[in-house]
């Protein structure tokens, strides 16, 4: 299994040395955030070639452009277990992220959330939690409750099973 800094490594982006964001795979398997690879072929038309801008194998630019460029699943599967991973209880409690945008915010009487979704990437409170679970849409995202730490191994394996809430714990 993947460490925390291996994790590190697989989720940051080789141009602009950040998280990835919208992670896109060229041909060589090397990812890079769609903004970046768009910024740095910024001027390459469909059926362009374009090097790597790590190895500099040469690849055809899609007919869709650059935005065509497959999605890395394994880099963004990465990027929100290494999420759930840093959710870290620094006070007593966790605020519900659908509340909290909500009559509550700001407020010490919102609820707390207990369960995280790691498709949505919400943490809800118990309420929010049952609608989320009977909503259409939501139904197969796999759910963690939150109490106390997982490794990345732990959260891997539970964010795989889908349609049943899992037991694992987080903090």
């Amino acid at each position: 299994m993947a460490s925390a800094q291996t994790v590190d490594e697989l989720t940051e982006c080789q141009i602009c040395t950040e998280i990835l964001t919208d992670p896109r795979v060229l041909p060589r398997i090397h990812t890079y955030c769609l903004k970046c690879i768009e910024s740095y072929g910024v001027n390459k038309k469909p059926r362009d070639k374009l090097p790597c801008p790590l190895c500099r194998k040469e690849f055809v630019v899609q007919s869709g452009g650059l935005a065509d460029l497959p999605k890395n699943f394994f880099v963004d599967k990465l990027l929100r277990v290494k999420e759930v991973a840093s959710i870290e209880l620094k006070t007593p409690s966790l605020i519900c992220d659908v509340c909290n945008v909500g009559e509550w915010v700001n407020k010490k009487e919102a609820p707390i959330a207990t369960i995280y979704c790691t498709e949505c990437r919400d943490k809800l409170c118990e309420s929010c939690a049952v609608v989320h679970k009977n909503l259409k849409s939501c139904q197969s995202h796999a759910t963690i409750v939150i109490s106390e730490k997982l490794s990345i191994e732990d959260i891997l394996h539970h964010s795989h099973h889908h349609h049943v809430r899992s037991t694992a714990k987080i903090c």
